[in-house]
């Protein structure tokens, strides 16, 4: 039987090695049925790709946006202040700012993450659709898939993962809460024993991340009374004197006068209203400012601008002055015209034995002679 087997597989095996040594053209074999549904699925996966990349960018481009105006809305909202301070009454100063500004931004963050959410939504829907309708056009009927194509599903799944991380709800919640809690602090900078009780000085950080063309700083002046049987009635009064310096020697100085950032012409401060209790008295924020956007501001770059205040507690029915605390706020201006507030612990503020400023204002706030006597001395 094995002799009967050796011709008839040496003859198939020759049989089937002349048609590849034959020299005879070959004929153009027809794609079968099974090469047509390959290709036609890697036209659809690829046709599927680009409209899904079209999405994508779309929406990318819209949540990027709504991201983007929650940054510059969140900016937007003003900060309340806060006292740093372990003092019952004291902790109060501007609670209702800081509770109104915590209210905006758990709003806006509201706002916001609804929005995100119905952009994903909605480009999820999108995006299935897409990836069904193109697996009924091949005739898709695998039911362990959504759109039944593996490969969709996967393409899609891996999309709107990246449209969640493009989304980022879950940071904009974070941040919102972080800076529902977020206020300008004001650190106490100075504090001075008198007859009439305690008068602290506060003052902020400056804020060198403001858009403004200086760093902002908060200042603040508390009265504590203990003695409430002597309790007297006081009001702070202000004034200030701009001038230009360089290399600690002054260029240009202006006259002293009463505060103009002040609403009070006669440099009163204007007092806390929630600070009710007795024996204590408080200043509304004070945020000194210079105003570096002028053609030819370039020229201002490394001097320095300095802002020299005199503030005096004072009777407010006798009108006696009390107490003066001088103090002073210096803006560096650098190559850009920015001015940076500088030397913030070399400027403390002090209580003056004598000023002679306050009293002259209060006595003749519009007279020059003091001023030529003054500048005299």
């Amino acid at each position: 039987m094995t002799r009967n087997l050796l011709p008839a597989l040496g003859l198939c095996s020759v049989s089937v090695l002349v048609p590849a040594c034959s020299s005879t053209p070959e004929t153009e074999v027809e794609p079968t049925v099974e090469v047509e549904v390959s290709q036609r699925k890697r036209r659809m996966l690829l046709a599927t790709e680009n409209a899904v990349h079209a999405l994508l960018g779309r929406a990318t481009e819209e949540l990027d946006e709504v991201n983007r105006e929650f940054e510059r809305e969140l900016d937007a909202i003003h900060t309340g202040p806060m006292l740093s301070v372990i003092d019952d009454v004291l902790e109060e100063y501007a609670r209702e700012e800081r509770d109104r500004f915590s209210r905006q931004v758990i709003d806006l963050e509201e706002r916001t993450v609804t929005r995100l959410e119905a952009i994903l939504e909605l480009y999820r829907h999108r995006l299935w659709t897409v990836a069904s309708e193109a697996g009924k056009v091949e005739g898709a009927k695998n039911l362990d898939f959504r759109s039944g194509y593996r490969e969709l599903d996967e393409k899609v799944e891996a999309t709107i993962v990246q449209l969640e991380r493009v989304a980022n709800v879950v940071g904009a919640e974070q941040t919102a809460t972080l800076r529902a809690h977020d206020a300008v602090v004001l650190h106490r900078e100075g504090k001075f024993e008198l007859d009439a009780g305690q008068l602290l000085h506060f003052r902020s950080n400056p804020d060198l991340m403001d858009p403004s063309d200086h760093s902002p700083v908060s200042i603040c002046f508390a009265l504590i009374q203990p003695d409430l049987d002597n309790e007297i009635p006081v009001r702070f009064v202000q004034a200030v004197n701009h001038r230009i310096e360089r290399d600690g020697i002054v260029v240009r100085e202006k006259p002293w006068r009463f505060d103009p950032g002040i609403p009070s012409k006669e440099g009163l401060l204007p007092l806390r209203r929630e600070i009710r209790a007795p024996g204590y008295v408080a200043t509304d924020l004070l945020t000194p400012q210079v105003n570096l956007q002028f053609p030819g501001s370039q020229v201002l770059s490394d001097f320095v601008l300095v802002a020299e205040y005199r503030t005096a507690l004072q009777h407010a029915e006798t009108e006696e002055i009390l107490a003066t605390i001088a103090w002073q706020i210096r803006w560096a201006v650098d190559y850009r015209g920015r001015g940076q507030v500088v030397d913030a612990r070399r400027h403390a503020p002090r209580l003056m034995e004598e000023d002679p400023v306050l009293p002259a204002l209060l006595r003749e706030p519009d007279a020059d002679s003091w001023l030529e006597e003054f500048a005299d001395d």
